[in-house]
């Protein structure tokens, strides 16, 4: 039994690294993206026009899609970890349960 339990806990494991791993790539994306878009919008004599405005729009969506992504990933773990977490707690207490009544 402690076999598929470390298995399960080895696959959570992995499972929470995909996570953060898969936050942590949006999240670069994101402040590149930022970035880009901050060095692009240099003061100019002229007003955007409807085009540039709509691109401008477009980009900035884009980059606050990147951002909502990588904190929806980031609360999506948090969450896993506190299951994991609370899964071990319980698990913990059924193995003293079995020592103490053994």
């Amino acid at each position: 039994m402690s076999a598929v339990i470390d298995s399960v806990m080895g696959h959570m494991k992995a499972l929470l690294q995909e996570l953060t791993d898969a936050a942590d790539q949006s999240e670069a994306a994101w402040r590149k993206m930022s970035q880009e878009i901050q060095e692009s919008r240099r003061p100019s004599m002229f007003e955007p026009t409807e085009a540039e405005e709509r691109d401008i729009a477009l980009l900035d969506r884009k980059c606050d899609q990147l951002y909502d992504e990588a904190q929806s990933i980031r609360r999506c773990r948090a969450a896993v970890a506190r299951h994991v977490t609370a899964i071990i707690g319980e698990n913990i207490e059924i193995q003293f349960s079995k020592w103490n009544m053994g």
